[in-house]
């Protein structure tokens, strides 16, 4: 492993610099913390440190590095230091713009997972059945990636329990998610919920997180397709 030298732009420099003004701490340790966040040696960091002090101090504005790659340091410095200079948190827990945040981060990580893992057949499945009034009496969503069905949302109205409906719904969505190359399907219930219905439709247990709600339990079922 030889010594390297790794000069940075003046893009990446001002970068550093306003990241440091948003979140008040030293150009220091920003700089560290964007270039050195991979190396665990201790007398390595420490040695870092110094070098951006140097820097830090206009002395410097080149980089002894004892890495493999250089390209790999740099590129830390993209991934860690933000474009734009503030970074904020906002809370949108019940507000009314909290929906369409959602859908976003959703949309967001379902687009990380499909660049990393493509599959054409990933996407929804959503079935309703009316009442006399053409209102939703039961209703079912699924999500389909990956070969696996899962079942997100399974409800049926107080009213119209007891009459199959669960039944039905359920099994259309697993026709429909084979027939989108699903080869199982996978949910989770509590206790005080439904887990001896999907029992009864072939699902098996394969693991239960206890005390959840109280001295109930949630419930992880799956089936073969």
């Amino acid at each position: 492993m030889g010594t390297m030298s790794l000069r940075l732009s003046d893009e990446v420099w001002q970068r550093l610099n306003r990241l440091a003004d948003a979140t008040g701490r030293t150009t220091t340790d920003c700089a560290t913390e964007a270039i050195f966040r991979y190396l665990d040696d201790t007398e390595d960091l420490n040695v870092a440190k110094d070098r951006w002090h140097e820097l830090q101090e206009g002395r410097s504005k080149t980089i002894p590095l004892e890495r493999d790659s250089g390209q790999e340091s740099f590129d830390s410095v993209r991934r860690v230091v933000p474009a734009s200079g503030t970074i904020e948190i906002s809370d949108y827990t019940d507000s009314e713009t909290s929906q369409s945040v959602v859908e976003t981060i959703q949309f967001g990580l379902r687009k990380h997972n499909q660049s990393q893992h493509s599959d054409p057949n990933a996407g929804e499945i959503v079935l309703a059945l009316h009442g006399a009034e053409q209102e939703v009496v039961a209703g079912l969503i699924c999500d389909v990636a990956y070969g696996w069905l899962t079942v997100e949302s399974l409800w049926v109205s107080a009213n119209h329990r007891g009459q199959r409906l669960g039944s039905r719904l359920l099994a259309k969505g697993e026709q429909l998610g084979k027939a989108r190359g699903c080869h199982g399907a996978h949910l989770t219930t509590y206790s005080f919920q439904a887990p001896a219905f999907y029992e009864h439709h072939g699902y098996e247990r394969f693991g239960e997180l206890q005390d959840y709600p109280g001295d109930e339990s949630m419930v992880f079922l799956r089936k073969k397709l």
